[in-house]
């Protein structure tokens, strides 16, 4: 998942650098045809749908007027529009819907970019000294295991789970559809 977000804002953020005029199913489009070429598989699967979903909803959430706004509010703002418009697709393939995720993803986020994936990049890029890439991927490891250990800790919390019968499913899409809709920005759709 993380490869397809990555190609889905790296070609919004090249369009954008260009200033080129594209809309976002082209951009969608001329992602997923960028992965298609680096890796086909990664074409069918769910992970494909919720990677392509958040980026778009990732992408939506910043239009409209927020420039005035601080950066901790647009960043809890993309959480709560990007949670909720997951949540039609996470409880259509998996019938349930995570109650700790937002919260969980608040602070995931920011550790995966600024410790994880550095860190990772660190022992790729110093591999050719062997003791220092072996000591930070030991560090990385570690923090790692920390973080599982976290998160395993919140799914055991009571309710961090909703499980939602079949048979409500399609309540619970419709509404889920009403929520984003009004969580889009004046103008949205058109």
């Amino acid at each position: 998942p993380a490869i397809r977000s990555c190609i889905m804002l790296l070609m919004h953020f090249f369009v954008r650098q260009l200033g080129s005029c594209i809309n976002l199913s082209q951009l969608l489009l001329l992602a997923a045809f960028s992965t298609a070429i680096f890796w086909p598989p990664l074409l069918w699967g769910r992970s494909f749908i919720l990677s392509y979903a958040a980026v778009v909803l990732l992408v939506l959430s910043f239009y409209g007027r927020q420039m005035e706004q601080s950066f901790y509010y647009k960043y809890l703002h993309a959480q709560i529009f990007i949670t909720i418009g997951l949540a039609p697709l996470i409880i259509y393939y998996w019938q349930q819907l995570p109650l700790y995720g937002f919260i969980v993803n608040i602070f995931i986020i920011p550790v995966f970019t600024f410790i994880v994936v550095p860190l990772a990049f660190s022992v790729i890029f110093l591999s050719y000294w062997t003791n220092i890439a072996a000591y930070l991927a030991q560090q990385l490891d570690g923090f790692l295991d920390l973080l599982l250990v976290s998160l395993t800790w919140v799914v055991a919390l009571p309710y961090s789970v909703i499980e939602i019968a079949p048979q409500s499913v399609l309540f619970s899409l419709v509404l889920s559809g009403i929520l984003v809709s009004l969580l889009l920005p004046a103008g949205l759709p058109s």
